[in-house]
């Protein structure tokens, strides 16, 4: 569409050909007619065929991994070291994952890696700022945040500074 708002519809279930609450705006290319246009559009690196793959599979095995060291540890129901370990073993898919995030943002080119920069930027200062107030609010009866709070703290501000930062550049 010419304006750059996409008009999303339900494809199944009751709602099915009626439009979503959200019109999307942010196509910048005017093309854009389903949400993985839209995906597409406001994250470059999902147009890589080979950074889906390397990210899918990274993800793939990190659910594989914690599958399994679940059922190990229920099974073997281990102490000290060998807990630990076996606590750890799905991080190898984490890494996995950070390292196809990694390679994704080397094939950008410079305005999308500018961009990927500035949503970086706002998710890690927004994530320090929350974390720490988070402190600060905790001596006064907040319950303690766990470090497993972080990362979707993260990731919704490196979404949100993902709108910033492309509607700065248009």
């Amino acid at each position: 569409m010419s304006d750059g708002i996409v008009d999303i519809r339900y494809r199944i279930g009751p709602f099915a050909g009626e439009q979503t609450p959200l019109l999307w705006k942010g196509c910048l290319t005017g093309r854009c007619q389903t949400v993985k246009d839209v995906l597409q559009e406001a994250f470059p690196m999902f147009r890589s065929k080979q950074y889906i793959l390397e990210l899918g599979g990274a993800l793939v095995l990190y659910a594989v991994l914690l599958i399994g060291a679940n059922a190990l540890e229920r099974a073997v129901q281990p102490v000290g070291s060998l807990k630990l370990a076996i606590n750890l073993v799905p991080m190898i898919g984490m890494v996995a994952a950070a390292w196809a995030i990694l390679r994704g943002l080397w094939r950008m080119d410079e305005m999308q890696r500018r961009i990927q920069f500035d949503a970086i930027a706002i998710s890690f200062l927004g994530t320090a700022l929350i974390t720490f107030g988070w402190g600060f609010a905790e001596g006064g009866g907040l319950p303690h945040l766990r470090a497993f709070a972080v990362w979707p703290i993260m990731g919704t501000l490196w979404g949100l500074g993902m709108v910033f930062a492309q509607r700065r550049y248009r």
